[in-house]
């Protein structure tokens, strides 16, 4: 297994910092079930997410969850609150084994006070993500619910490697752009249709090439 400084390396963390901060950072291993922060705790960890697979959401009040997105590429955790708050926006727990870099937050703002290349890199990542949430948006706006269901199914099925899904509808209302009755009716009609089948809580689908991606579109958190 590398060490936390071969990944600082491997993953290029060096072009966010001027100074080295390998001394900084540690390996954070997380079994799958558990959180690597919750919204509201204290942002005490900056967090490189390396491998793995996460979701981040917004608890609610009911008790029910708001999914924004996946984490299955490398990204930082944390960068919009480092900049402006000491505690964590959103939840982020993994879906899979994952694997992350976390640094003590404090020395690392210590360690980049008037870094113009971390504000830089971290603004550049920042407007990244603002495009391809705007573009997530538009394909809600331009799309027919149908068309994304089956899309978000079809990037289940490949990022679970299984056409037997298992989703959590409450949570994916607000990144599909619809209420938790409108997607159990396009499942029921998706169903009736022949194209997929409901299996004790998980959704096994049947016609594939209804499933295929929307060209722009992807529901990463990046």
């Amino acid at each position: 297994m590398s060490t936390a400084a071969q990944l600082y390396d491997e993953c290029g963390l060096n072009r966010y910092f001027s100074a080295d901060l390998r001394p900084l950072f540690t390996l954070c291993p997380f079994p799958k079930g558990a959180h690597l922060c919750q919204k509201g705790a204290p942002f005490s960890t900056f967090y490189y997410f390396v491998k793995g697979r996460a979701q981040v959401y917004t608890p609610l009040e009911s008790g029910a969850l708001l999914l924004q997105g996946y984490y299955t590429r490398p990204r930082w955790i944390g960068d919009a609150e480092i900049l402006l708050c000491d505690t964590y926006f959103s939840s982020v727990q993994a879906l899979a084994p994952s694997l992350c870099l976390g640094a003590p937050r404090e020395a690392v703002l210590r360690a980049v006070e008037g870094d113009a290349r971390f504000y830089r890199a971290i603004g550049q990542d920042l407007a990244q993500m603002v495009r391809r949430n705007g573009g997530n948006t538009a394909i809600n706006l331009s799309y027919p619910l149908k068309a994304r269901v089956c899309a978000y199914l079809g990037y289940e099925a490949r990022q679970q490697g299984s056409l037997l899904v298992q989703v959590n509808l409450s949570a994916a209302t607000a990144l599909l752009g619809a209420s938790y009755r409108h997607l159990q009716r396009c499942l029921r009609q998706l169903e009736e249709a022949g194209a997929l089948r409901r299996e004790r809580g998980r959704i096994l689908l049947l016609d594939t090439a209804l499933f295929a991606p929307i060209e722009g579109g992807g529901y990463e958190y990046a």
